[in-house]
């Protein structure tokens, strides 16, 4: 246990001044701005290295039709050397940020990879993505994998991503939705992101006797964000992406229940998203640091006990600045970033030089030809 005396300190959704608390992590001392749990990354692509020129598209359906990559995407999730270094440059980078909660899409392999290669990440939802298109996870092929990540680690948690209702049959949502619920697993997929889905989606969970407002966590929702809020388990909120393909997101953080990073390789770590979504909210910065924080812990069922973030700057600049990194991590207790390195041995410059080093031998490897 611990004891912190603190200017000011977000606890468990709460924001107190001036105060003292005693906590069960390897800590005693100041700290101008205590957050615990730390902040949560409730959706994050690790293997999206490029996502075509920056445009006004009307849907995500728009989108992916009319992109014009300039990497072949297929290849970079096949490749497990380089699907695996951009996954550990993701929790790395996460975690030097504060994220101790991050859910991983994507690449299974390399995202498993990458967890096996470092021994410093955050707590980890991995959700394998399951997609009717060559090179992505059938529901069949979900379930003959499944049994691997539960015995990763005890800060792995397994869940299960359906990438879209445009981008999969009846047969493979229905299946999908199968598995959720016969396994007991959330459930995560986009909907509504520029389109109406809410209420067909609420439809097929009903017809398969599946509770979505108790298993299914569904992100980005701009476009219906208060239904989907009313009939799912959790919203997620991509405020980054949405801006960058759409330039609207969700406003009122009292229409999500997390943030996510979505491609946090591209556009920054979850602290990104935090400090744009506080900047639409007309600064609603209790809610949206609520949000940030045990949202994304609540929507995917994750005790938070021991997750904290010392700052020696104070709340405004952690929240305006992406660049106010925590001098202290500490994860189920455990002191993970110490004076921001791990184990006194490198820093989030070594970090971000690994993740240059990574997408520039992606690009030369597979370039759209």
């Amino acid at each position: 246990m611990g004891t912190i005396e603190f200017d000011v300190a977000l606890i468990n959704g709460k924001l107190i001044y001036d105060g003292k608390v005693t906590l069960p992590i390897e800590y005693d001392g100041f700290a101008k701005t205590l957050v615990t749990p730390g902040f949560a990354d409730a959706h994050a692509h690790p293997q999206v290295i490029d996502v075509g020129k920056k445009r006004r598209y009307k849907n995500s359906y728009d989108w992916i039709k009319r992109r014009k990559l300039r990497i072949d995407e297929k290849a970079i999730r096949e490749d497990p050397d380089i699907s695996s270094r951009l996954a550990a440059a993701t929790m790395l980078l996460s975690i030097f940020d504060g994220v101790t909660l991050i859910a991983l899409t994507g690449s299974v392999q390399g995202n498993v990879l990458a967890l096996r290669s470092i021994y410093v990440h955050p707590r980890v939802v991995l959700q394998p993505t399951i997609l009717d298109r060559k090179g992505w996870l059938s529901p069949q092929e979900f379930l003959y994998v499944m049994q691997s990540f539960l015995a990763e680690s005890r800060n792995v948690y397994v869940g299960l991503f359906l990438h879209s209702l445009g981008l999969a049959s009846l047969d493979t949502v229905r299946t999908t939705i199968r598995i959720a619920k016969e396994k007991d697993l959330i459930m995560a997929m986009h909907l509504s992101e520029g389109v109406y889905e809410s209420q067909t989606m609420r439809e097929l969970a009903a017809m398969n006797d599946f509770d979505a407002k108790s298993q299914l966590v569904v992100v980005h929702c701009f476009t219906e964000p208060s239904n989907c809020k009313k009939l799912f388990r959790g919203v997620v909120s991509c405020p980054t992406s949405n801006m960058y393909l759409y330039g609207r997101t969700i406003r009122s953080p009292s229409n999500y229940d997390a943030l996510g990073s979505d491609w946090p390789l591209v556009t920054g770590t979850l602290r990104t998203a935090l400090s744009q979504a506080h900047t639409v909210s007309v600064r609603r910065t209790l809610d949206v640091l609520i949000n940030a924080t045990i949202g994304g812990y609540r929507i995917y069922g994750v005790d938070w006990v021991g997750d904290a973030l010392i700052f020696d700057s104070d709340l405004a600049k952690v929240l305006e600045s992406p660049a106010e990194k925590p001098k202290y991590v500490f994860l189920d207790g455990r002191e993970v970033i110490r004076e921001g390195t791990i184990n006194g041995s490198f820093d989030y410059r070594y970090v971000e030089k690994m993740k240059e080093n990574v997408i520039k031998q992606a690009f030369e490897k597979y370039p759209v030809r």
